[in-house]
């Protein structure tokens, strides 16, 4: 097999799994066309090689004319073109999922004391707890909550031994809010980048199915903004 042969050959596996991305047929979306749909699609791994994916298409144009003048020998794909195109590829079919970021997740009740969550902070440097109640989850509350909450007192004397979660989730509302989302450990490190990026949500609780957790032990791993530069780093 050609060096031409052998770069044809991964430039129509990348073409074809481009449009499997965008669940279309290969014939029916060009090549630079999947480049620009999977760009605003927030495709990491496109954003990334966007200008090696434009040389991977201006060669290909090259060869077909080059087919057309077979006396006229235009260029000849280097085996480092075709290694990059090959790459691209399989990053692009196999993507890494969000499981590499499960762990033990510290979730606490609202009956919970509020010492206990500031004794955990300071043991463990965790900022982002999931609170549940005898219904299921409740929401986050997170030690800038805390802070707030804390502030919002400072006017009167309080005993922190006597407040307990449930008191402090009832106060500071905007923990409930949606800075949280639920997503799937099957979910790929693409869906987390693009929800980072969009910046609707700073935290990713992950579940089995992407459904809200029922108990403390349904959360499987969670995904922060501090995460984000390792999510970038595994996608590179």
């Amino acid at each position: 097999m050609t060096q031409m042969d052998r770069f044809v050959a991964a430039f129509n596996q990348l073409h074809h799994t481009m449009a499997k991305l965008l669940k279309a047929e290969t014939k029916d979306i060009p090549f630079a066309h999947a480049i620009i749909q999977l760009h605003n699609d927030r495709n990491p791994i496109i954003i990334q090689h966007k200008s090696e994916l434009e040389v991977i298409r201006q060669l290909r144009n090259l060869l077909i004319h080059e087919d057309i003048y077979p006396n006229h020998e235009i260029a000849e794909p280097s085996e480092h073109i075709i290694e990059l195109t090959l790459m691209i590829e399989r990053k692009l079919a196999l993507p890494k999922t969000i499981a590499a970021f499960q762990r033990p997740v510290i979730s606490f009740q609202t009956t919970d004391y509020l010492t206990v969550i500031l004794k955990t902070i300071r043991k463990h440097g965790y900022s982002q707890f999931p609170i549940f109640n005898e219904k299921g989850f409740v929401g986050i509350l997170s030690d800038n909550g805390i802070t707030r909450w804390l502030a919002s007192h400072q006017s009167r004397t309080i005993s922190l031994n006597d407040i307990m979660v449930a008191d402090v989730m009832s106060a500071v509302d905007d923990e409930k809010n949606k800075v949280y989302r639920f997503i799937a450990n099957s979910e790929t490190l693409f869906k987390a980048h693009a929800i980072f990026t969009e910046g609707h949500s700073s935290i990713l609780l992950m579940t089995e199915d992407g459904l809200p957790p029922q108990k403390a032990a349904d959360i499987q791993g969670i995904i922060t903004a501090w995460d984000f530069p390792d999510v970038v780093a595994q996608l590179s």
